[in-house]
């Protein structure tokens, strides 16, 4: 888990996104103005975020109160 600060530095965003890029966890789109790049999650990720999200309800239901 990588924790980043509000006042992280670009060059430290920079580099966990090369790293979020090079584990293929999100995909860097250009735009025609190249000041503008979009992250988007990979396919991976979201399989991941969706099999968590329904693991957590799981155990959620399951607690009897």
């Amino acid at each position: 888990m990588v924790y980043l600060s509000k006042n992280a530095s670009r060059k430290t965003i920079s580099v966990v996104l090369a790293e979020l890029e090079a584990k293929q966890l999100v995909i860097k789109k250009s735009l025609s103005d190249n000041r503008i790049v979009l992250i988007e999650p990979s396919q991976v990720t979201i399989q991941e975020s969706n099999l968590w999200i329904q693991h957590l309800k799981s155990e959620l239901n399951s607690i009897q109160i």
